[in-house]
């Protein structure tokens, strides 16, 4: 059974609990759930220090937002929701730490819907009697909370929302269904290891593509991007995913719930180069995930185009870059598919974001979809490296899939080339 506990009004703490409560929030920053990172600390930390000072002014989300993440005074939140999506994992964190210890004198908490902290005191076994036998007792508010006003226009196009709203049901069915398979055989599977011991939420990166009838001034689909620096031109609005890579993040979030490991899927464009710094991640999609550019641009295999040709009429390939002139492993752009689709599983360690990453990267998204298939199935990629004569791999790896296609529907799988590092 929780112990007991009382909440106390900022404005009402005792000096001793006011050293309490800075007591609790310096274990809480050298914790493992929050030493790790950079931002989730700041975040707590300006609110209980804010709070405490009765700075409650302060705590509104354009204000950490300017003052953590360094974003201009006039930025719009509405369309930068990096504070709220912060908050989520700080909370997350904090649920997780006062469960691993219970015995904390003062639980700290920033309730739904508002940055001020709330501390709540445990209350001695005698305290709680005394407390149960005066029923009549005047009871302390808990601290209100912001309301936060509704957006003037949606932060993600319609699209990409019912894509994932319909990949939300899909993963709801897969995830018992996965769940149910893994009674007999709860092992981890040895692709995912790299991933079990993380103590934050897994970040399943979703590629998306410009609604280009709505912004026709966006940049071209598949545009490639140079440098990090160049992902903050990123729109942020009227974006859609295609059904392939969100049927590829329902399969990827089956597996990570069926093994209890804490994830959430954000599009793409929401994205920034601190956000892959702060968690392990996982990349749906390849020309249309300017991540999965980026971050497999240093490794041996990527996805890319043939520059020379117009949007309509560029063919997709695989790039080896130890075989630059290499060109077999190409599809059209065009859809269906005739012969076959390739793709790329990458699981490495980023020197860029220092975290691991896994990618799953189909030339169109039949392929996004038959890879992200072919990991979450139970013992299915195992048994392609044992076809394939291969050794599943303990550390870095980038493997080239082909995809049959039957009148563009997927078929076999086979690994046609393997790289370890």
């Amino acid at each position: 059974m929780p112990p007991a506990e009382r909440y106390i009004a900022p404005a009402e703490l005792t000096p001793k609990q006011q050293l309490l409560v800075r007591e609790a929030l310096g274990k809480l920053l050298l914790s493992d759930y929050f030493s790790k990172s950079k931002r989730y600390p700041a975040i707590l930390e300006f609110s209980v220090t804010h709070t405490l000072e009765n700075e409650t002014t302060e705590l509104k989300e354009r204000t950490l937002g300017v003052e953590i993440f360094g974003r201009p005074l006039d930025y719009d939140p509405a369309s930068d929701p990096i504070v709220r999506i912060s908050a989520v994992e700080v909370r997350k964190r904090l649920t997780a730490y006062f469960n691993s210890h219970p015995e904390a004198p003062v639980r700290i908490d920033i309730p739904l819907g508002a940055y001020m902290a709330g501390f709540y005191f445990r209350v001695p076994s005698q305290e709680n009697a005394d407390d149960q036998s005066d029923q009549n007792a005047p009871q302390e508010a808990p601290p209100a909370r912001e309301v936060l006003p509704a957006s003037p226009t949606p932060l993600i196009s319609w699209r990409i929302w019912t894509a994932i709203f319909s990949a939300t049901l899909v993963l709801m069915v897969l995830s018992a269904a996965v769940t149910w398979r893994l009674v007999a055989a709860p092992a981890m599977p040895d692709l995912w290891r790299n991933f079990s011991n993380s103590k934050s939420s897994i970040m399943v990166i979703l590629g998306t593509q410009p609604d280009e009838r709505i912004t026709p001034s966006t940049p071209p689909r598949h545009a490639f991007l140079q440098d990090a620096d160049s992902l903050a031109t990123l729109p942020q609005n009227n974006h859609f995913t295609a059904i392939g890579n969100a049927v590829a993040s329902a399969r990827i979030g089956g597996i990570l719930h069926a093994h209890n490991m804490p994830f959430h899927i954000v599009p793409a464009q929401d994205v920034s180069l601190a956000d892959l710094r702060e968690t392990p991640v996982v990349l749906i999609g390849d020309l249309d995930n300017p991540w999965t550019q980026f971050l497999l641009k240093p490794l041996r295999y990527q996805p890319t185009f043939e520059q020379q040709q117009t949007l309509d009429q560029r063919n997709r390939y695989i790039l080896d870059r130890q075989n630059p002139a290499l060109r077999n492993w190409s599809t059209s752009s065009q859809e269906p598919l005739d012969e076959a689709d390739y793709a790329i599983i990458a699981r490495f360690y980023s020197m860029d974001t220092d975290n691991n990453v896994l990618a799953v990267a189909g030339l169109s998204q039949m392929g996004t979809a038959s890879a992200a298939n072919l990991i979450s199935s139970l013992g299915q990629w195992d048994h392609l490296l044992m076809q394939s004569k291969l050794m599943p791999p303990s550390g870095n790896f980038e493997a080239v899939l082909r995809v049959e296609t039957v009148k563009g529907k997927p078929g076999h799988c086979s690994i046609i080339a393997f790289y370890t590092w």
